[in-house]
């Protein structure tokens, strides 16, 4: 019998394909839950980590979305090496293009909650055993076809299976947690990326060097910035791109300190958020 392996919240696993699949790059979340080394990786096609479980319809969806040089979110069962263990993943792809060439894609994994994981399996189940007697064509066709039966949209299916504990106050910066959290975790990444490379010139102390510092610095004038959760929010977003900061250039001895720090403040940060989201004596609306 299979096992699963569950994601912690904090992991974030990446990795990087060319256009035809193979992959170039893994971060070590990546090995360490896959269990694959870089070595059993690299120059391999992505599927190499494929459950038997995923559709082929929905592959088929991605990399024509991908190839089309559209980001895409799916939930994707993959397996460990060995095969005896599996884990489940929310997969934001994006590819990188180049005077109008794709030159990378490059997916941001994060744990999937138990209900979409139960949600998408009834899925993936259903468009599985299509398969069986039916081409990968006419299994995306079918798959459509009862997305449109159900009135939804793909992208809508996906915004659907956010279950309530990961959905952030919306009134207030129309967030949700996910969102936040793979936002901060791919900053997080991209921030030890560079430092292992040996960049030298980081600059990541400017809260409005990512797109949610951006949206708080946006709607600084409104009546509900006064609040005291809104002022702490803004005081610990600012802290933890001091954290990035100090991580980036302090000697190696002291860094894993800094990012221990950056953890504890984006999970304080989590908590007064959830706090206003029932909160219904302001409005937020933005």
């Amino acid at each position: 019998m299979e096992i699963e392996k569950e994601l912690g919240d904090r992991d974030l696993i990446v990795s990087s394909t060319n256009k035809k699949g193979i992959i170039c790059y893994v971060n070590s979340a990546f090995t360490r839950i896959s269990e694959y080394t870089k070595d059993d990786l690299y120059g391999k096609p992505h599927n190499i980590v494929r459950h038997p479980d995923m559709p082929k319809a929905i592959f088929k969806y991605v990399w024509e979305n991908l190839l089309n040089k559209k980001p895409v979110v799916a939930y994707v069962k993959n397996y460990v090496k060995g095969k005896e263990k599996y884990y489940w993943v929310k997969a934001v792809m994006y590819p990188k293009v180049v005077d109008n060439e794709i030159t990378m894609i490059t997916s941001y994994r994060t744990k999937a909650t138990s209900f979409e994981i139960s949600q998408i399996s009834e899925i993936y189940r259903e468009l599985v055993a299509y398969e069986k007697s039916h081409n990968v064509s006419e299994s995306l066709n079918y798959f459509k076809e009862y997305l449109k039966a159900k009135t939804l949209t793909y992208n809508k299916l996906i915004n659907r299976l956010n279950d309530n504990q990961q959905v952030l106050n919306t009134a207030l910066l129309n967030f949700d947690i996910s969102e936040f959290r793979s936002d901060h975790l791919i900053f997080r990444s991209r921030i030890e990326s560079l430092v292992e490379k040996g960049y030298k010139d980081i600059n990541v102390v400017k809260p409005t060097c990512c797109d949610f510092g951006k949206r708080l610095e946006s709607i600084e004038d409104e009546s509900f910035a006064k609040d005291s959760r809104f002022l702490e929010i803004k005081k610990l977003h600012n802290k933890i791109h001091v954290e990035l900061q100090e991580y980036a250039t302090s000697d190696i001895t002291i860094r894993d300190n800094y990012m221990k720090s950056v953890y504890t403040d984006i999970d304080a940060l989590f908590k007064i958020m959830e706090e206003l989201k029932n909160d219904h004596k302001y409005d937020f609306e933005v």
